[in-house]
């Protein structure tokens, strides 16, 4: 699958039957990375797009205002139009239409657009919210695809200025816990020689052997509006440079 960032390189790319688990607070920029991922992985590789408060328009504009997405590989599934008619469906019900989506499309990677904004999982008791989430690595393994899941972070996470952990996670922290991945993403405003200056972030926070601490900075170009490359940083230095930063 390919792609323009080192950070995926390390993660080894996005192997079929693992489930990546990308956490960042409001405003971080997630979208537009998550628009890039996705515009990089169809140039070669068939994903389904699950978009829990978006319309299927709206996320096609967000993928080709900026990005050069290869739409013809690309399914886009919104929940709102399948929930708005089945508001009390059940997590097997909702999987089993998903599965269906996925096979339909003969899909090679899913990526789904926010868990915590899907009215299917948030409405839903924390046990139920766990199983819910179990019901992704079984899609994982059962298919043989990746399986990439979008989360915000609690609103305390939102206002500490410390870097995000999986524990952050809003809801369940369960998803955190069991995923074989956990990345998250940073924007930060840091003093530097007097002056304030912007980075965004990506942590790899945890693969399937345990806790990890490698930090890559994103690179932004202005005109185009978009990440285009990344560079791996030394976590020790980037952690003592963030301790005295401003938060975005």
């Amino acid at each position: 699958m390919l792609s323009r960032f080192d950070f995926v390189k390390a993660l080894g790319g996005f192997k079929p039957r693992q489930v990546y688990l990308l956490l960042s607070r409001t405003g971080s920029g997630k979208s537009t990375l998550l628009n890039a991922l996705v515009c990089d992985a169809s140039k070669s590789t068939r994903i389904s797009f699950f978009a829990s408060e978006e319309y299927e328009d709206q996320v096609r504009d967000n993928l080709t205002d900026r990005e050069s997405a290869n739409l013809e590989n690309i399914d886009i599934i919104s929940e709102r139009l399948f929930v708005r008619d089945n508001e009390d469906i059940s997590t097997k019900d909702y999987f089993d239409w998903l599965r269906g989506k996925l096979v339909a499309f003969e899909s090679k990677f899913l990526v789904f657009d926010n868990l915590t904004t899907s009215n299917a999982y948030i409405t839903k008791s924390p046990k139920e919210q766990v199983l819910f989430y179990e019901q992704f690595a079984a899609v994982a393994y059962d298919l043989e695809i990746p399986v990439f899941i979008v989360a915000h972070v609690t609103d305390k996470a939102n206002l500490n200025p410390g870097l995000l952990s999986p524990d952050d996670i809003s809801y369940s922290k369960q998803p955190a816990k069991k995923a074989e991945n956990v990345i998250t993403l940073e924007k930060v405003l840091s003093l530097v020689g007097g002056e304030t200056e912007m980075f965004t972030l990506v942590r790899l926070a945890k693969n399937r052997f345990g806790t990890v601490n490698r930090i890559f900075r994103l690179y932004w170009n202005n005109s185009a509006r978009i990440y285009t490359s990344d560079s791996e940083r030394n976590f020790i230095q980037v952690k003592s440079i963030l301790d005295s930063r401003l938060r975005m």
